[in-house]
């Protein structure tokens, strides 16, 4: 017999308030596309079975994908990737729980500013019937971050504050116990039976691609994983809120300021100790108490409305740079008048100065970093160089993409070098690069360049996925080329990167094409089925004459 906090955090309308927020959930690269093709292919009747499985015992978690997002220490983090049963399951318990503790995590909301509730959680359900609905489980970011960077600026203004406690925890995601986030589920008198099936679904979903690790573990990469972790690190807000402290959380990254060194030395031990009660462990490589520069460089940076660090209280009486990256959707205000006020000739202008200065500027950094020894780079050590090199990278990409529209100019190639420089140096952020390789028609006379990013990084399968994406623009897609990447595939262990393989062929593929045969076989014979079903979404989505359903006959 189902509980009545278990009917209604299962019911019809909670399973498609969940449904509805998984796919409008950032992290484009934690969702199972394939599940969502198929469950909006007769999507009520899909939302309505599951429901009804979950009432009946019939719901089942499964395994899902998983792979390994390298980090700048040079280690991987495991992201997961729910299927969509799956995922809408833990989105709706995060609904349910969250509907109810509400009210009490907003008495934090001065001290955490990371993955906060948006105020429509409050509503539950009821949201459904309202019009033009903003599913989003959280607040925006950006106004998050700028909400944590103008707090901790006018800390830093108040010159009685010396010192700085930064700490975080150590692989934070992966070692939250599943009995403390159920206990802490528990006080809040959240059904046993919710909880039961939730523990049952955390150790099928923990751990990573090679093993479980049962009790231990929540997957990285789902909105609701956010939500449990800041539910897991209330208590130490409360203890910081407690003890009159200058505390500010940003997720699992902490800092602390105070005008006297011993204050912050006992609250580092204080919060060692309670985060040792819950199995967890400050991260001491990460950990410092520093004296505060009270000058700009102490202090962070805005973001603006695209996630590019902008000057506090600038002026927007004149058209430079910072507003020349943006498409005009994303400007509002003075700057919207002072773009629309422009004819095209005039906004040309503006856009070939700024990237000419972006430009010029990624050379500078480049022409004094490019000599140094890959192990002891500038780029692993100067955090500041690292957020500098990607705000610039980033700047280039949206400028750029207006001139190709509005003049048709083709980026200039010797950027290229910078990209895959970066890429070298950034490999944590490789994705970042590889946007801006896109822009780029033909990059086949960087083929070599392409072969030894993707040799020096063979170990780490995140930035193989990463290159191959461009990697099909550096070759000629004859015959011994396909042969050479199926042979690849056969011989690649790593299933994200024989589906970053799978994808250039895909880009090729003609239906009756001796290509179509080939990738048939293969997908017949791919072991990861999230593979097979990724790999099935995109060729529907470039074929859109064939039902999905007929492409599952096909290949499977």
């Amino acid at each position: 017999m189902n509980s009545k906090g278990f009917k209604k955090c299962f019911s019809a309308d909670s399973i498609l308030l969940a449904w509805e927020r998984v796919i409008s959930s950032v992290g484009t690269d934690a969702k199972d596309y394939f599940g969502i093709s198929i469950y909006s292919a007769n999507l009520n009747q899909n939302l309505k079975k599951l429901s009804e499985e979950l009432y009946n015992g019939e719901y089942n978690p499964t395994r899902p994908f998983k792979y390994f997002e390298p980090k700048i220490n040079g280690t991987q983090r495991t992201k997961t990737v729910l299927g969509i049963k799956d995922a809408i399951v833990y989105q709706a318990i995060a609904n349910y729980v969250a509907e109810l503790t509400y009210d009490y995590f907003t008495e934090t909301r001065h001290f955490v500013f990371g993955s906060v509730l948006s105020p429509d959680v409050k509503k539950g359900t009821s949201l459904l019937e309202e019009d033009g609905i903003d599913y989003y489980f959280f607040e925006y970011y950006v106004s998050l971050y700028n909400r944590f960077v103008e707090s901790i600026n006018e800390t830093v203004d108040k010159h009685f504050i010396q010192y700085r406690l930064e700490t975080d925890i150590t692989s934070f995601f992966d070692t939250i116990p599943h009995s403390t986030l159920i206990i802490e589920l528990n006080n809040f008198q959240i059904d046993k039976d919710i909880l039961e099936l939730f523990s049952n679904c955390l150790n099928f979903w923990s751990g990573t691609r090679d093993s479980e690790t049962i009790g231990v573990g929540i997957p990285q990469g789902p909105a609701a994983s956010y939500f449990f972790a800041n539910l897991i690190l209330d208590s130490l807000d409360r203890l910081a809120m407690k003890n009159g402290l200058t505390y500010f959380r940003f997720m699992d990254d902490i800092r602390i300021y105070d005008s006297n060194k011993s204050n912050l030395s006992s609250a580092l031990i204080s919060f060692d100790r309670h985060l040792k009660s819950k199995s967890l462990s400050i991260n001491i490589k990460k950990t410092s108490i520093q004296e505060v520069e009270h000058s700009e460089s102490e202090k962070g940076r805005l973001l603006d409305s695209s996630g590019i660090k902008i000057k506090k209280n600038k002026k927007s009486k004149e058209i430079d740079v910072d507003i020349l990256e943006h498409d005009s959707t994303q400007i509002s205000g003075d700057e919207e008048k002072n773009i629309k006020a422009l004819n095209k000739r005039e906004a040309l202008n503006f856009y070939y100065q700024a990237i000419s200065q972006i430009e010029d500027e990624l050379l500078d950094i480049y022409s004094e970093t490019k000599n140094e020894n890959i192990l002891e780079s500038s780029f692993l050590t100067d955090v500041k160089l690292v957020r500098r090199f990607l705000t610039l990278a980033q700047k280039w990409r949206l400028v750029s993409k207006n001139l190709i529209d509005m003049d048709d100019k083709i980026p200039d190639y010797k950027m290229v070098d910078i990209w895959l420089f970066g890429i070298s140096r950034i490999h944590w952020k490789a994705n970042n690069l590889i946007w801006n390789l896109t822009y780029y028609i033909d990059l086949s006379d960087y083929h070599s360049e392409f072969n030894k990013l993707l040799n020096d990084f063979k170990d780490y399968e995140w930035v193989k996925y990463q290159l191959l994406a461009v990697y099909g623009k550096t070759i000629n897609f004859n015959s011994s080329k396909i042969n050479s990447i199926i042979k690849k595939i056969n011989d690649e262990k790593s299933p994200l990167v024989r589906l970053g393989y799978y994808k250039m062929l895909v880009e090729k593929i003609k239906v009756n094409s001796q290509i179509a045969d080939s990738l048939t076989y293969l997908i017949k014979s791919e072991p990861e089925i999230y593979v097979q079903e990724t790999i099935l979404n995109l060729i529907h989505q470039k074929h859109l004459n064939i039902p999905i359903d007929n492409l599952k006959t096909w290949f499977l």
